[in-house]
């Protein structure tokens, strides 16, 4: 039983290093993904940007272009159509080459979003093994738990099995000695009846004891003082009796 508890502890020790473990992997790859979310946001931001600065320049160049029409003198128009034209291949380079260099800034931030989102996918599944993992885990120690607490039921209903026949022998027990309480309270009863009954008897007895006692001093004292006043004449005759003993010898 005490290998079981050892070798319980030890997985339950074991999955919540290896769940610490999932959580924290998880909580990195989940602040990757908001980086990378974030630089994508960035990426799209400035891909916007980028496009609308090209159409205000072009927008801006328009402008410049009609502004510079109507300053042109009349007497100067044809000069200024061979100007014109120059400026315009000129712009049209220009605008050609930054155009191509904005197609492939953007087309470079396109592949770098593609990127990026294949990276967020491949986070996103490592996420959801890790999860799926740690529900396995999860799943595992549920199942220890579960047996552990099987083996904990049995053991109390074994403990309950033998407590309700300890119960009984107790009980017996209880039923025995309630039965000799019983017995010596009727015994104890009796006796207290016979005791009171002797109690009555010996008062009775005492009564006449005492009757008898009063009589016989009543009596005594009568005859103390029949005693003392036969006492002067008993010394009277004493003293008439003396000298007869005296004159007794010469009869």
């Amino acid at each position: 039983m005490r290998s079981i508890n050892r070798k319980m502890r030890a997985l339950e020790s074991e999955n919540m290093h290896l769940k610490e473990e999932c959580r924290n992997h998880i909580v990195l790859l989940e602040d990757k993904i908001q980086k990378a979310r974030n630089a994508l946001e960035n990426l799209n931001v400035k891909t916007q940007t980028g496009t609308k600065l090209s159409e205000w320049r072009e927008m801006e160049i328009q402008d410049t272009q009609n502004l510079q029409i109507f300053k042109v003198p009349e007497d100067d128009i044809l000069e200024s159509n061979k100007v014109k034209l120059v400026r315009e291949k000129l712009e049209n380079l220009l605008l050609t080459e930054e155009h191509a260099l904005k197609s492939t800034e953007i087309s470079r931030l396109r592949r770098l979003n593609e990127l990026l989102e294949e990276e967020l996918h491949k986070m996103h599944n490592k996420v959801e093994n890790l999860r799926m993992k740690e529900n396995l885990t999860s799943t595992s120690e549920r199942n220890a738990q579960e047996s552990k607490r099987r083996k904990e039921v049995a053991v109390l209903l074994q403990d309950l099995h033998a407590s309700s026949i300890l119960a009984m022998v107790l009980e017996e027990a209880v039923m025995g000695l309630m039965q000799t309480i019983k017995g010596l309270e009727t015994e104890i009863l009796q006796l207290r009846m016979a005791l009171q009954e002797e109690i009555a008897l010996r008062t009775s007895h005492n009564g006449d004891f005492k009757e008898k006692l009063d009589v016989l001093e009543r009596k005594n004292v009568k005859l103390k003082a029949e005693l003392n006043a036969y006492l002067p004449i008993v010394v009277s005759l004493d003293k008439m009796i003396l000298p007869l003993w005296r004159n007794t010898p010469f009869l």
